[in-house]
């Protein structure tokens, strides 16, 4: 709207001008022709009107001069006619008329020339400003002579604080003021600079962009300045930067993993490993990506079958619709080892969804493998010794009943043998009733021994002086097709154990070698001292740090497979005939051995003989180990004494009441503390020793010899029990206050024995 009315005002002002010429044209023209009677000066007048119409209006202007050159012609017709003068001027007007027509015509040409220039530098101006790339012209003093928009957009200044800057004032970079500048370069003859640079905005952030210089030629030819091109890239920078960011987080990251990221095409051949690789195949990068070895060279060769049959499944599997693969599977490494390695596996596919590529990741669980493989080792001998425990608790808990019945059959056997001639009819059944009872004696005790409720009387022994005395009978026991050797340390360390026991475990290892060489062979018992620390007991089941003696016995017969060597230890199972074996031997060594807390080792090769190794706990002391003499029956026989015999049990009361009579002894019963403590007092405490079952049903027998012992401070006291737990037995108790004791089941033999002891032990202290 206001370019119209500037328009429109500008055409006022000409039209006022023309009028006002026109008028004094009229004037004139009649002043002279009128009043002066003149023809030649006035039409001038006329020329001047006809031009700037021409001028200002171009083919609109020629109707303005046809208007004045045709009243310049009739004026000088009728000024013709009316004063009778010639038509000397009218060709002079007719060639005013064709100048006016010839100066519209230039002018037109001339506004043709202006508008196409107009166009043009209204299109170049568009494209200048409209270009996504910032551009800008300098001199050869470094002024911007021009620049766009989007230059201005990339250095973040105005417009108005760019027009006749310093390029270097107004976007700097490391190159100004150097050789290196594209104007120096341009000026030294180069026809195109192109390179990457860094610009400093007004706000001082960086921005990085590629710069293209060109020369600015004058008229001439000569360069007059340099036109510069600057492509934003701060965005492709910053991708750059981030993807090697990225790229350096990867590999940062699979550098630092215990594993190795892979990718192979579909025939497993490789295109790249990273990772952990030479610790855990032994082989370089660069030697897998060689195929030197190829990847399932390294496998496993048992492995292989299972992996190829998953390769195959994932290779078949649509792509984006296959769940990564787990497996696990041994890898042999260049060093000869066996390594355990979990791997996740995936393909990726092309455009069309066919597979090329197999990717994953692996890692070396072998330390895991090894926990799990002892862990199940730990669990199995966890359940082999609940199931120990079971039979031991069933074992303890018949014990006491059972040896009470057996002392009975035992005891009144042997009353009935010592009755009755050998010529008897009935003395061989006493007898076969006799050994029947040392036999189920054997066996409870055999059960107790493996389930470690046998109460023990340990001392301080010498292993090797055990194995000596037993040398002879052991020969005897082998036979003559077998040969003992021993190899004894000495300077072995002493054990604190129960000697009985100890012979018991060499005994029943000496039988079982003897059973597995029924072709003959070699025994060999060996002792000696050993120190074990933390490496040995990984290697060893049930070991633990510390110094122990080991006794081993080593035979040379048929051996045992892995499926048998699972089971020795359990009750019962036996590789014998049906008839020939309790299965008890090796169980109730286990036992025998745990209760001395130490433990068994086994090694054994089916043809390649056995050896058991029996470990106990060392006593760094020296004492060498003392046996008494054997006695005759004669030795033990009382003589008026008199007993106290305290017994709930009807059959064994009555049982040790008749054998101490028979022996010589004086003997009073009571079957409960209530009626013993009654007899006590009524018998003024006069009696030469009690003898009492730990187990009352109306007070404990402990507590039962603390009153009358409260009487009677020296009486001597023997202790009895079928029980087997410390519980139940009081043994803690019994050992500590140095009671003698007596277990269950007993013949008369080892009654009279422990009577005799426990009398003579009371006089000695008197």
């Amino acid at each position: 709207m206001i370019e119209i009315k500037l328009k429109t005002k500008k055409e006022k002002v000409k039209i006022f001008i023309m009028i006002g010429l026109l008028s004094f044209a009229l004037f004139l023209n009649y002043y002279f022709h009128f009043l002066l009677h003149s023809s030649t000066v006035f039409t001038h007048f006329f020329y001047i009107p006809i031009i700037f119409a021409c001028i200002w209006w171009r083919w609109k202007g020629l109707l303005v001069a046809l208007f004045l050159s045709l009243n310049m012609i009739f004026y000088q017709v009728f000024y013709a006619h009316s004063f009778g003068s010639k038509y000397d001027d009218l060709l002079t007007h007719m060639m005013f008329i064709f100048v006016a027509f010839l100066i519209v015509g230039l002018r037109r040409q001339t506004d043709k020339a202006e508008e196409e220039t107009k166009t043009w530098h209204e299109n170049f101006s568009q494209i200048f400003n409209t270009t996504g790339n910032g551009l800008v012209v300098i001199d050869r003093d470094f002024n911007i002579m021009q620049f766009n928009d989007m230059f201005s957009n990339l250095t973040g200044l105005k417009k108005e604080e760019i027009a006749g800057k310093k390029c270097f004032d107004v976007f700097h970079c490391a190159h100004c003021h150097t050789p290196n500048c594209s104007m120096n370069i341009i000026l030294k003859g180069k026809d195109r600079v192109e390179c990457e640079t860094e610009k400093e905005r007004k706000d001082g952030s960086k921005i990085f962009c590629i710069l293209t210089a060109t020369p600015f030629r004058g008229q001439g030819g000569e360069i007059v300045g340099i036109v510069e091109d600057f492509k934003d890239i701060t965005y492709r920078k910053s991708a750059e930067a981030a993807l090697i960011k990225s790229e350096e987080r990867y590999r940062s990251f699979v550098k630092g993993i215990r594993g190795i990221a892979y990718q192979t095409d579909i025939n497993y051949s490789p295109i790249f490993f990273h990772g952990a690789i030479e610790q855990i195949t032994g082989y370089t990068e660069e030697e897998l990506i060689a195929g030197k070895p190829k990847w399932n060279q390294i496998i496993y060769r048992d492995d292989l079958p299972a992996i190829y049959k998953s390769l195959e499944k994932i290779i078949k599997s649509p792509c984006y619709s296959c769940e990564p693969y787990e497996r696990e599977y041994r890898i042999l490494r260049k060093d000869g080892q066996i390594r355990w390695v979990r791997e996740t596996v995936q393909n990726a596919c092309d455009k069309s969804g066919k597979p090329i590529l197999i990717q994953g990741i692996l890692y070396d669980i072998t330390e895991r493998k090894q926990s799990e493989e002892s862990l199940q080792k730990c669990e199995a001998r966890f359940l082999h010794a609940q199931k120990m425990e079971a039979v031991g608790r069933l074992a303890g808990g018949i014990a006491h009943d059972f040896n009470n019945i057996l002392t009975i059959i035992n005891g009144t056997s042997d009353l009935l043998l010592d009755e009755i001639k050998e010529d008897n009819p009935l003395y061989f059944d006493i007898e076969q009733i006799h050994k029947a009872s040392e036999r189920a004696t054997s066996l409870t005790n055999h059960l107790l021994a493996f389930s470690r409720k046998q109460i023990l009387q340990p001392k301080i022994l010498d292993l090797n002086f055990v194995v000596t005395e037993m040398e002879k009978m052991l020969k005897r026991l082998l036979g003559s097709d077998i040969e003992l050797l021993t190899f004894l340390d000495n300077g072995l360390w002493r054990v604190k154990a129960d000697q009985g026991q100890i012979e018991q475990i060499i005994m029943n290892l000496a039988v079982n070698a003897r059973d597995a060489m029924p072709h003959g062979g070699t025994l060999t018992i060996r002792t000696e001292n050993v120190t074990l620390d933390k490496d040995h007991c990984t290697v060893m089941q049930e070991a633990r740090p510390g110094r122990f003696v080991h006794l081993s016995v080593e035979d040379t017969g048929i051996g045992m497979d892995k499926d048998t060597l699972n089971k020795i230890f359990e009750p019962f199972f036996t590789t014998k005939e049906q008839g020939e074996g309790t299965g008890l031997g090796l169980s109730t060594i286990y036992g025998i051995v745990k209760q001395h807390e130490g433990w068994v080792s086994v090694y054994s090769e089916k043809g390649y003989g056995s050896t058991f190794g029996i470990y106990l706990p060392a006593l760094l002391v020296k004492k060498q180990v003392a046996f008494k003499e054997a006695v005759s029956r004669q030795d033990f026989k009382g003589s008026g004494e008199r007993i106290l015999v305290i017994e709930d049990d009807e059959g064994v009361r009555s049982f040790a009441k008749r054998a101490l009579e028979k022996n010589g002894y004086k003997v009073f019963e009571s079957s409960n503390a209530l009626d013993a403590l009654s007899l006590f007092d009524r018998e003024y405490g006069d009696f030469s020793l009690v003898l009492c079952d730990v187990v009352l049903p109306d007070l404990n027998g402990v507590e039962l010899v603390d009153r009358l012992m409260a009487k009677q401070p020296r009486l001597p006291v023997l202790m009895c029990s079928g029980y087997y737990t410390n519980q139940k037995s009081q043994w803690s108790v019994i050992s500590e206050r140095n009671l003698h004791f007596i277990k269950k089941p007993y013949n008369t033999y080892e009654l009279l024995k422990a009577i005799k002891e426990a009398i003579d032990s009371s006089n000695n202290r008197k």
